[in-house]
């Protein structure tokens, strides 16, 4: 035996063994192992690898001991035994056999029809719909699986097997998202079987050939798939599949993807949280959701409707442009931390003014926009119901609610709040709280669903997660260690200043 790749159409013998196509391996036989282990019938095997019909799938020295045997069995029959040799006929069918050949079609179009189909061809379009192979078409029309596949072929269609139709998947999902560490769906289901399926040799060599082509981490682990994700920068499942999802709600509202939503965006100075109205998402989380599991950039498609050029920031009055997006914002300051700097982190309005040419000492704000916040967060609170930032928070903490919830209500991100409190909110924000705290030293209040913060006053499913919004007694984020332990709420605050 050698080591010698299997070429189609010839099958290869030493002899004493003949090579399988689909992995590699020398046999005496392949009937048993390929049916077995490749789950494929002589026929389907010489069909796959273009080989002779009459191709005997067994060594040499097999089929000479079946010669002889079978030889021997004629040689004892004696002389009432057939002829060893009989001259080939043919005879043409005639009125007998047109008579069996209609009836024959008849009783599989009943068939078919019983089992769901109109025709062969219907069955193969379920097959391929639904990666099916010839064994399930077989199984539903309760024949055998080489029934199903002979018929079929004598009607004119034609199944390629599952890994081959699921290969030109994997090719179109490469050619889209440049990977297929990210697939989702029936593709990430198949690859996820074909994994396990090369390891025991059971996938054809050819399928994991292709595959290779394709992208080789797909042979990763799922551990391995993550580390690789985040080498090559590249989104995961996950966020492909919100982005599939987020792209069919634009197109439901009218536009043509997120480029065309963008595009309106521009066009009408709209920004985020107006857009985001239109197609029913959040305004805070819309520039992540158009972006990030996109295999295409939307902001290239929209570049030449920007009118904020290089060394101008364009103002209508009311708004300016955002060089990055070119949507239209009334203070920049703010949205520039969601695009990305040079050094890989959130884009400072330095950076931004450097990189897009603006003078140094430009405000980032439209001529209309008032010259603090204020303003513009009363008017937030105002139409959220709320006549303060007080009146705010001690309605989150009466109904059990915490930041996101309230930044839910005026429009923005919950983990933004405690930022706009501290800028905003003159002294301790936190005070409005304190008549509805029931957490209290040695003891994290549960109504069930959410647990109090001894911090804030607010409630939360996950208190541990939302602690780091305090500061701790260094200054920094708090963490849940230093929040056990520290005396809890306003009343351990004064302690700690005493």
């Amino acid at each position: 035996m050698t080591g010698s790749e299997p070429v189609r159409g010839v099958l290869a013998c030493d002899g004493a063994h003949v090579q399988c196509h689909e992995c590699g391996d020398w046999y005496r036989s392949l009937t048993t192992h390929i049916r077995l282990a490749h789950g494929m019938s002589d026929d389907e095997y010489r069909y796959e690898w273009d080989l002779p019909a009459a191709t005997r799938l067994a060594s040499d020295d097999v089929r000479n001991t079946a010669r002889a045997n079978a030889m021997q069995r004629v040689d004892r029959a004696g002389p009432l035994a057939v002829p060893r040799f009989l001259p080939g006929t043919y005879v043409e069918g005639g009125a007998v056999a047109a008579e069996y050949d209609d009836r024959a079609r008849r009783l599989w179009t009943e068939r078919l029809q019983a089992a769901g189909w109109a025709s062969w061809e219907a069955a193969v379009d379920w097959a391929v719909e639904h990666d099916k192979t010839w064994s399930d078409i077989a199984a539903r029309l309760g024949i055998t699986h080489q029934q199903a596949r002979t018929v079929g072929m004598a009607h004119g269609v034609v199944l390629p097997p599952l890994w081959q139709r699921m290969v030109v998947v994997a090719r179109d999902h490469v050619d889209r998202y440049g990977t297929l560490l990210n697939t989702t769906g029936r593709l990430s289901a198949w690859l996820s079987r074909t994994r396990h399926e090369s390891k025991t040799k059971r996938l054809p060599r050819r399928a994991v050939a292709a595959l290779d082509r394709l992208d080789p981490d797909w042979r990763l682990d799922r551990e391995a798939r993550r580390g690789a994700m985040r080498r090559r920068k590249v989104a995961n499942g996950h966020q492909v599949s919100s982005f599939r999802t987020f792209d069919a709600q634009v197109r439901a509202a009218g536009f043509e993807g997120a480029a065309g939503l963008l595009r309106h965006g521009i066009v009408e100075h709209l920004g985020p949280s107006e857009l985001g109205d239109l197609v029913g998402v959040r305004g805070d989380s819309l520039l992540k959701r158009m972006t990030v599991g996109n295999p295409e950039n939307p902001f290239d498609a929209t570049e030449e409707l920007c009118s904020s050029v290089f060394g101008m920031l364009d103002d209508d009055g009311s708004r300016v442009q955002c060089h990055e997006c070119g949507l239209w914002f009334g203070v920049l300051y703010r949205h520039l931390t969601w695009h990305t700097g040079d050094d890989g982190g959130p884009l400072s309005a330095e950076a931004y003014r450097k990189r897009h040419g603006l003078p140094a000492d430009l405000p980032l704000r439209s001529d209309g926009a008032p010259e603090t916040l204020s303003g513009q967060w009363d008017a937030h609170l105002q139409e959220a119901g709320f006549a303060s930032w007080e009146d705010a928070l001690a309605a989150m903490a009466q109904d059990h609610l915490g930041l996101s919830e309230l930044g839910e209500r005026l429009g923005v991100r919950g983990d933004a709040l405690p930022a706009v409190l501290a800028r905003e909110a003159p002294g301790d924000p936190w005070a409005a709280t304190e008549p509805f705290r029931v957490s209290r030293f040695g003891h994290l209040e549960d109504d069930g669903e959410r647990s109090q913060c001894h911090e804030c006053g607010l409630w939360y499913r996950r208190v541990g997660s939302h602690v780091s919004a305090h500061s701790g007694d260094d200054g920094e984020p708090l963490t849940f260690d230093e929040y056990r332990a520290r005396p809890r709420g306003r009343a351990g605050a004064a302690a700690r200043r005493e």
